[in-house]
């Protein structure tokens, strides 16, 4: 006859029982939180990847509009162009047609179908148009190079001569600049597409011009800030940037300018290239007082 376990031991064994359902109902609790944490995880992520895909579609849906809005006026113009061309066209087939039967009345014929002042218009109308096919490829190249994820970061970028470049380039297009007042440190070179950092840099500094207007001022200083980055600001006296416009100033083809005076893409642009190149662009604005928009590229680690 087997022995009856002793007290100590009914209660040890009590214990270990206990303790074993403890453990049991401990670990079930663990993975039911693992479960939920899971789930969880699972949920949210997808609510990010929704939230990505609504952002990614108010972007195009943005971009879109604004893309419409650009090609509209050019090819609006260039359809009503190419329709009184081809009046044009028939009304010259016809003076044509008409003195080649009767060649002594080529100068009544031509007064009569007022051929001179068709030639003169035919001429406005082919520039005009010509001038409306540009307007689209300067969208396009916008849009190229908007849309690029990467840059050729190889070569060497001597942000000073940058800047000089794109302020020969504004002057070169012969219009009217305000007083501009350069205090341009000599900063490191650091590696990167020196091509896009001055288009980049002009994009603003033309900017900051047409705020101003030729009557007005726009500093340029160029320097090392806590020898971290390398910041180029540019700032206005211009009427400022509205608050509530403030956050759309770098959407693609956002502009308040009237319609042809501006597509919209060079702060777009300049942002997207500062990005590529590891840096950024800043804003500090007031309405009445101007703005400053401060381009910063962090040092290099090793002087090129």
């Amino acid at each position: 006859m087997a022995e009856q376990p002793t007290p100590n031991e009914q209660k040890l064994m009590r214990l270990l029982l206990a303790e074993r359902k403890t453990r049991a109902e401990l670990e079930q609790r663990i993975v039911t939180q693992e479960q939920a944490l899971f789930r969880s995880d699972v949920i949210a992520q997808q609510q990010g990847a929704q939230l990505l895909a609504q952002e990614k579609l108010a972007s195009i849906s943005t971009l879109a509009a604004g893309l419409a809005h650009e090609l509209n006026t050019p090819s609006g113009f260039m359809r009503c162009n190419l329709q009184l061309m081809l009046k044009h066209w028939q009304t010259i087939r016809e003076f044509v047609e008409r003195t080649s039967d009767q060649p002594s009345q080529l100068a009544e014929i031509r007064k009569e179908l007022n051929l001179d002042y068709l030639l003169e218009d035919g001429t406005d109308l082919i520039d005009e148009s010509l001038l409306g096919i540009n307007h689209i490829s300067s969208i396009v190249q916008d849009l190229r190079m908007f849309a690029e994820d990467t840059a050729d970061l190889t070569g060497i970028v001597d942000l000073k001569d940058c800047v000089e470049q794109s302020i020969w380039a504004l002057e070169l297009e012969g219009a009217a600049l305000p007083a501009l007042h350069q205090h341009l440190q000599q900063v490191p070179r650091f590696a990167g597409d020196s091509d896009k950092i001055t288009l980049a840099i002009m994009q603003v500094l033309n900017n900051a011009c047409q705020a101003a207007g030729p009557s007005g001022q726009v500093w340029l200083d160029l320097q090392v800030k806590f020898d971290t980055h390398i910041v180029l600001e540019i700032r206005d006296d211009g009427p400022g940037i509205a608050a509530d416009l403030l956050n759309r100033i770098f959407d693609p083809f956002f502009t308040t300018r009237p319609v042809g005076q501006g597509r919209g893409m060079g702060l777009a642009v300049a942002r997207m290239i500062m990005t590529q190149h590891g840096g950024g662009i800043r804003v500090k604005t007031e309405a009445g007082l101007g703005s400053k928009f401060a381009l910063e590229l962090p040092v290099p680690p090793l002087a090129l």
